[in-house]
């Protein structure tokens, strides 16, 4: 029997064949990449450090300040708006 070979699994064989043909020219460029862009290693860190800062949003839940926008139209933020509304109020 003959075996059905996907179009997929051919670019999949195709793809680790080149990358065994060419290991050596790939290790070099990835090597001279990293060389000539160290300089902007300290810029890459500085972002993900502010992205990964969380704020409190309104409702009480603490999340990354990438993702306030869409928090705020999830259900989770909504049922926790509500149950915040309800809460009675501490008297001091």
């Amino acid at each position: 029997m003959c075996s059905v070979v996907s179009k997929t699994e051919k670019q999949n064989q195709a793809s680790k064949r080149w990358k065994d043909k060419n290991k050596e020219a790939i290790k070099s460029y990835n090597q001279n990449y990293y060389k000539n862009n160290k300089s902007n290693k300290a810029r890459y860190d500085e972002y993900n450090k502010k992205r990964k800062v969380k704020v409190e949003c309104c409702c009480g839940k603490f999340i990354q300040i990438q993702n306030l926008k869409k928090h705020m139209i999830t259900s989770i933020h909504g049922k926790r708006m509500i149950l915040k509304e309800c809460r009675p109020v501490s008297r001091l």
